[in-house]
């Protein structure tokens, strides 16, 4: 049983209603995984972003979410952006303040941040 799709969508209902949110993930990994058939589950509408577009591709039509190229983040309304890793060092103030924020739309954001047990 995987805890993290559950653990995020209660801590995204803390703000927002899941239902018919368009939320772009970033990631295609098992955390991305789970996070994004628990916000499919509860109604979203969820486009899956990775550097490998096959990839992303093969796992979103898995899930029966959408993908799309890393190309196409910014020409997209979206409602929840969610992104699971910054390199060791990169801080995340700064990457909220010019990444997502330079993305045409975005009027607030809300940061769960977690650590890497090893």
């Amino acid at each position: 049983y995987n805890t993290d799709g559950p653990a995020a969508l209660e801590r995204i209902r803390r703000r927002l209603d899941p239902g018919g949110l368009r939320a772009a993930i970033l990631g295609a990994g098992g955390t991305a995984r789970a996070i994004a058939v628990a916000l499919a589950q509860a109604g979203a509408r969820v486009v899956l972003y990775n550097r490998n577009e096959e990839r992303a591709a093969r796992v979103a039509r898995r899930l029966g979410v959408g993908s799309a190229p890393p190309g196409e983040l910014d020409r997209r309304g979206w409602d929840l952006l969610v992104k699971f890793y910054l390199q060791d060092g990169d801080d995340v103030g700064h990457f909220i303040n010019e990444k997502v924020h330079s993305i045409a739309g975005v009027k607030d954001t809300y940061t769960i941040v977690t650590y890497r047990a090893f």
